[in-house]
This record gives structure tokens, sequence and C-alpha cells, in this order.
């Protein structure tokens, strides 16, 4: 999408109950809501406008993210405690400072089960291969062993063989009891670089080892 001015594009997910995911300029962060007993939730009519009119309160004022995004949690826990779009006359919003946040953790090939989730990785692109249109899959590695991807769309166009890809946020989904890599729209796929959480680092790719090649049993639900 064209975008005008010189900030970087800022996009910010909110999930309900689960943490609040922010991305800028390739970067993913997430960032902790209120969580409320569930006999305080009242009517949750109107929660995602009470967000963003708090996380654009401070966007105004020019505040930093950690700001907005406790803001808008803020505003969110106030208005699904009450009945209709309403607020109490007097805010009680306090701005926490907060602790540094945690580098991404990134995790090896081998590391991978079939309720993965939240998975970052640095990896190489070891060989592509369309399975239907619209859908290919990509054989990608570490230095621990390799892992097949789902790919679909623009994807195609960031999996090149011999590209490393820094992965964030991606999931392990299963295929006829085989684990295969998904990386949604929640999720971050771009080159690896030095500058970049991860880094880029050099590796052989080791081939003898393959997360996808192992049956699942899976229970039925």
């Amino acid at each position: 999408m064209p975008k005008e001015g010189s900030k970087p594009r800022t996009v910010v997910i909110t999930q309900g109950c689960d943490p609040t995911i922010v991305c800028i300029k390739g970067e993913v962060t997430t960032y902790p809501i209120l969580q409320l007993p569930k006999h305080k939730l009242v009517d949750t009519n109107g929660a995602g406008d009470a967000y963003v009119g708090g996380f654009l309160s401070g966007l105004v004022h020019e505040k930093d993210m950690d700001y907005c995004c406790q803001a808008g949690a803020y505003a969110a826990s106030v208005i699904v405690q009450r009945s209709g779009c309403t607020f109490p006359e007097k805010s009680r919003f306090t701005y926490r400072p907060p602790t540094p946040l945690t580098k991404p953790r990134f995790t090896k090939v081998t590391k991978l089960f079939p309720d993965s989730k939240g998975v970052n990785l640095i990896v190489k692109v070891v060989k592509v291969t369309e399975v239907s249109e619209g859908l290919s899959e990509a054989v990608c590695g570490d230095d621990k062993g390799v892992v097949t991807f789902s790919i679909r769309g623009e994807q195609t166009k960031i999996f090149t063989v011999g590209t490393t890809l820094r992965v964030q946020n991606a999931k392990v989904v299963m295929v006829k009891g085989y684990v295969r890599v998904s990386a949604d729209k929640w999720a971050v796929v771009a080159p690896a670089s030095a500058d970049t959480p991860g880094g880029c680092p050099e590796f052989e790719v080791c081939t003898t080892t393959d997360a996808s090649a192992t049956e699942y049993e899976l229970a039925e639900a």
C-alpha cells in the first residue's frame, strides 16, 4: 500500500486476551494487555475501537510504542467492564515504564514439534517445489537439520534457493501427519542481515536430519 511521509509504517494487531503484536520495519514485538477475570467482563462491544483510541492518544502526543500500547490496553480494559460503549468521567490510566524488551530467541530446526508456535528461525533455502497452483513447498535448513515450509503467493519470491532467511513468529502445521512450517500473516519472513534480529550467520545446511520426514500419529479430537 502507498505511504506518505518518512516515518516507517507501523502495523498493530490486537488479539483479544493475547498480547498485541506490533510490526515496524519488519521487526515484530509483542506488548502485554491487561488481563481481567471473567467475572469483570460485562460487554466486549467497542473493545477494539477503545484500544485504537487509547493507542492514538499516545501516538499524537509522540509517545513511544510501549506507552501507546499501554494506553490502548487500558482503554480496552475499561470499556469491557461497562455496559455499552461508555467510559467513567475520569481516567485512572498511569503509564508504567517497561522493563527492557527481551530479544527474540531463535531456535534450531531440530527443536520443532507438532505443537510449536511463535517459532523464530534463521534458515537457508535449499529447494523449492511447486505442489499445486498457488502452493509450494520450500526445504530450508540450518546447521542442525532441514524442515519443509508451506509457502503461498508473494512468499515464493522470498524463498529463493541459497538465500538465508529470518523467520519470526511462524508456527508448525501438520500435513498428513508430517511437520510443515507456516509463516502466516502474523509472521515475518525476510532476508537475514547482520543488523536484524538473529544476524546473518554463516553455516552449512545439515541435510541428513529432516524434521519433516517423521510421521506423527495425531490423536483425533
